[in-house]
């Protein structure tokens, strides 16, 4: 079997619109579980939830990619690798600061903007502030942010980014954001959030610089708003 994940085959924007429905569903699905069990974020029981979906969200991508393509799951599909050389890397690097650019202009002009909703830092969006155990801390920090970090950035910047074929890092973005159902407050942040995770995946050819940056970005929002005790 020939394997064409490093050279994929454009999907149609239907197949597109269907498998981020699918994972953004999973995702309200879970969350819904969850806080009806009377599990917000922070805590263990929300944590279990996230788990599903992000571990549903693999499955999707690994169901989809050999339902279309007759692949199985890769570190190619993923997106781990092999990145660009270094000097298709320099070929692009200013394209890509000038990306990384736009998002962050975007994302200040946002900050300007009022009634757009809350932002993804914004603790109200995912429930009250309060403090939190060390056991929280080191289930979020080892086990859900890595698995969340690789299912979304696999999916979106590994799987879909490659597959698309108008705008690939803006379209990625703009759908992961959209993705996050259960916090639909945020999507309009999120969007240049995802555009400049889509530019480090098209710049280094691989999503392990998006995942650092998602990585950190979600370890830094969860330390420096909610107090561990």
């Amino acid at each position: 079997m020939t394997d064409r994940t490093a050279h994929p085959p454009l999907y149609p924007p239907g197949r597109v619109l269907a498998l981020t429905g699918v994972v953004g569903l999973i995702g309200l699905v879970t969350h819904a579980a969850a806080v009806g069990q009377g599990w917000t974020f922070p805590s263990l029981g929300y944590a279990a939830g996230i788990g599903v979906w992000k571990l549903a969200t693999l499955g999707v991508l690994a169901a989809a990619l050999w339902r279309f393509e007759r692949q199985p799951l890769s570190a190619t599909a993923l997106g781990l690798g092999p990145g660009l050389s270094p000097d298709e890397r320099r070929r692009r690097r200013r394209r890509a600061l000038l990306g990384l650019g736009g998002a962050a202009e975007l994302l200040g002009a946002l900050s300007l903007a009022p009634g757009l909703g809350l932002s993804p830092v914004d603790p109200a969006a995912y429930g009250a502030t309060r403090p939190i155990g060390w056991a929280v801390l080191l289930v979020q920090v080892l086990v859900v942010y890595p698995l969340t970090v690789l299912a979304e950035e696999a999916f979106f910047r590994g799987f879909l980014q490659p597959r698309l074929s108008l705008a690939p890092p803006v379209l990625s973005g703009v759908l992961w954001a959209a993705h996050h159902l259960q916090q639909a407050a945020t999507i309009p942040w999120l969007v240049p959030l995802g555009l400049a995770l889509g530019v480090l995946r098209w710049w280094r050819g691989d999503i392990r610089a998006s995942g650092a940056v998602h990585y950190l970005g979600d370890v830094l929002f969860l330390v420096t708003t909610y107090p561990v005790v």
